[in-house]
């Protein structure tokens, strides 16, 4: 197989047409589907089927076409490198973090790391703890940041502290009043709280379960960028983590209580292990660290090492 039929494949499972697959590719439609025949003839099955002037893909076609997106997207990035080092540069690090520090802090923390290696190439792409492990895998990403991660064999993580959870709600809630919110009350009053997805959602719902306290939620998120605006409009009390929870201690009509039992957990940024040495990753670290230095406190502990899944 060779990459020009399979930019073909690709172009026409896109665009819908073989015509349309020609025209980007700059070649005559009936050229197109010679090259097609030539593709389908190698691999042994059918990868669309034509109806109407459409081409519909086959079964197999949609598996394939996961692959051959992977397969040009490295193409399109080893281009940009071999431009950059024509250039004297080249470098690039590619960051991939939780949703709400990818808005809140990581943009300020990448600000400052460019300011030191001025030539230096960012990516930053928000992720859950399974898409950020597959990008590590297939190296689309050079560093990760996670909270209570159990790093997989090939991983190397950095503990950068302790956190945990807190209490949100309107500030005319009646647990206003309250320094402290405890767990047991969000059995008392209607609650938003995080789904079992992801490593925090699975370790709030644990806490309850072995508290034995059964919430009364009315609302399940999977983000903690959408505690604020819910937490507004419903009313209702909700949990945060502390990290998240930052940019709302003095967003007006809301209020935020510390939480009992405390629910700790860490964060750790990893990247994988065969990965050499790197000023420019020391350098996110330690910017990194100063600016959580504020939210987290001391280093947690490292996780015990698991598998991938």
């Amino acid at each position: 197989m060779h990459l020009r039929g399979l930019a073909l494949f690709r172009e026409i499972y896109w665009a819908g047409s073989i015509t349309a697959g020609a025209a980007a590719l700059h070649i005559s439609q009936p050229a197109a589907s010679r090259m097609l025949r030539h593709l389908e003839d190698q691999l042994g099955y059918a990868l669309f089927e034509r109806s109407e002037g459409r081409a519909r893909p086959t079964a197999e076609a949609q598996v394939l076409i996961h692959e051959v997106d992977e397969i040009f997207a490295r193409v399109k990035r080893t281009s940009q490198v071999a431009r950059n080092l024509k250039k004297g540069g080249g470098e690039r690090l590619a960051v991939v973090g939780p949703h709400h520090l990818t808005i809140t802090l990581l943009p300020t923390v990448l600000k400052r790391l460019q300011s030191r290696f001025p030539d230096l190439e960012l990516a930053l792409d928000a992720q859950g703890l399974d898409e950020q492990l597959n990008s590590l895998e297939c190296r689309r990403a050079d560093i990760c940041i996670a909270a209570d991660l159990a790093p997989p064999p090939g991983v190397e993580a950095r503990p950068l502290g302790r956190s945990g959870f807190v209490a949100v709600m309107p500030a005319t809630h009646p647990l206003a009043a309250e320094r402290v919110v405890e767990l047991a009350d969000y059995a008392r009053f209607p609650a938003i709280l995080w789904g079992r997805v992801g490593p925090l959602g699975r370790l709030l719902t644990a806490r309850f379960d072995s508290q034995g306290i059964q919430p009364d939620i009315r609302l399940t998120i999977g983000s903690p960028l959408l505690v604020e605006n819910l937490v507004r409009s419903f009313g209702y009390l909700s949990i945060i983590d502390k990290a998240a929870a930052a940019s709302l201690a003095r967003a007006p009509g809301l209020a935020v209580r510390d939480l009992r039992p405390e629910i700790e957990f860490g964060l750790f940024a990893f990247w994988r292990l065969e990965a050499p040495p790197s000023a420019i990753r020391e350098a996110f670290l330690e910017i990194l660290a100063d600016a959580l230095r504020p939210i987290l406190e001391d280093e947690a502990p490292l996780p015990r090492k698991a598998a991938i899944g």
